[in-house]
């Protein structure tokens, strides 16, 4: 069985894409709960977060830049969920320009895979 963490790819998105629906840490946790068995889980995955477009909102954990290109903001958004937002090399001004602690939205397409690791953990490709 996969334990409580998940990872999550969300795609980058550009100008002018679908509205995105805004959710929350507690509907993730929520919907991830160990009180569900990993079916269930996955069925709320699969009809809530996967290939569909959301923003997320959190506190910038961490900025970094990535292993070949681009850069990486780490969002804690609260109940043990850590959002990883990628951003293109063409983000490079408004990423460097980030605090620890400074409110931050990211808005991707969640991928419809995810893994377990410790606490819920998404990777996302955002625009800014």
């Amino acid at each position: 069985m996969k334990s409580i963490a998940f990872a999550a790819v969300l795609v980058a998105l550009s100008g002018n894409f679908a509205v995105a629906d805004t959710i929350t840490a507690k509907e993730i946790a929520a919907g991830v709960s160990e009180s569900k068995t990993e079916l269930e889980q996955e069925s709320w995955w699969e009809e809530h977060m996967g290939g569909k477009t959301h923003e997320i909102s959190g506190k910038v954990a961490e900025v970094e830049k990535g292993t070949f290109s681009g850069y990486w903001v780490g969002l804690n958004i609260g109940r043990n969920i850590r959002v990883q937002c990628g951003f293109g090399d063409e983000f490079k001004s408004t990423v460097q320009s980030l605090r620890k602690g400074a409110n931050f939205t990211c808005k991707g397409e969640v991928s419809n895979t995810w893994t377990s690791i410790f606490g819920v953990v998404f990777t996302m490709e955002g625009g800014a």
